[in-house]
């Protein structure tokens, strides 16, 4: 069953984010990865309160003469999406990743940085996502999720909005966006599958939330995970196999839902490829 072309959604849960190793290729929760069975999933954004991950309004341009408006010519947006994402939960280890500095242990006390001296903002993806209903003839009012990958981008670590009597803190990233011509599992944006060569923003459907996770082989390894959530089965993973140059679809490979584990039925997985699983969850 494929995700609805039409549905309801209200709130967000389940969000993550990813960052891009040196290469430009999906590593994980950090921009190394090693090589082995345990990989390594995208990292979750516990206590997601809101985001805002839409499209920059194209312009419009009033032509006038004669005292009256003769039309309108529209123009693509001039910049690329960006937006704050608020959350419950502040984690010094992310804001540390995203900005490659460190956490110091000082006695009992955990310092981090905000707005660092040279800073270097790694790459990330992010998945928003929340509840849904469809809305499609025969299956209308069934469960579903939706929401909005962010290919590539940057996500600046903003800090808590405010010390207030009484009131609820809020920790905030500042999303900057970029024109992907890659998803996420370094497969081409091509204008044969979606209209387009790239794009800021890729929405998606699914029946169930979803999550990646990475894996790169060492040559003797044949079983993976396990997987950070429990996959919903086998025909709702996802797996793209490719060393950063030539990627194939993966189709020849079993899981093991008690365990979490996948098993590559063609044997080890080569030292340097790396596996894209791209999976719907049990929340």
């Amino acid at each position: 069953m494929t995700g609805p072309r039409k549905l309801i959604a209200a709130g967000t849960q389940l969000n993550f984010i990813g960052a891009y190793d040196g290469s430009g290729l999906l590593a994980g929760a950090a921009t190394t990865l090693a090589q082995g069975a345990n990989g390594s999933g995208i990292t979750q954004l516990t206590g997601i309160k809101r985001a805002s991950p839409g499209p920059v309004e194209p312009q419009d341009v009033d032509i006038t003469g004669d005292d009256d408006v003769l039309g309108s010519i529209e123009f693509g947006p001039n910049e690329t999406p960006s937006y704050i994402v608020e959350i419950a939960v502040q984690n010094l280890d992310l804001q540390a990743t995203l900005q490659s500095t460190a956490v110091e242990q000082f006695g009992d006390i955990l310092l981090g940085v905000l707005q660092p001296i040279a800073a270097e903002y790694i790459d990330v993806m992010i998945i928003h996502q929340g509840k849904s209903k469809k809305q499609d003839v025969g299956v209308k009012g069934l469960k579903a999720w939706s929401g909005v990958i962010v290919p590539i981008a940057s996500a600046i670590p903003l800090g808590r909005a405010e010390f207030g009597e009484r009131a609820a803190a809020v920790d905030r990233y500042k999303v900057n966006t970029q024109v992907a011509t890659k998803k996420p599992w370094n497969v081409t944006i091509a204008d044969g599958d979606l209209g387009t060569t790239g794009a800021p923003l890729l929405p998606f459907t699914s029946d169930n939330p979803i999550h990646m996770q990475v894996f790169e082989g060492d040559g003797a390894e044949t079983s993976f995970g396990p997987l950070d959530f429990t996959p919903v089965s086998q025909a709702k993973v996802n797996i793209i196999e490719g060393n950063g140059q030539v990627l194939t679809e993966v189709v020849d490979f079993t899981v093991v839902t008690a365990t979490k584990l996948i098993t590559r039925v063609a044997g080890a997985l080569a030292a340097g490829t790396r596996w894209y699983v791209t999976y719907e969850f049990q929340p």
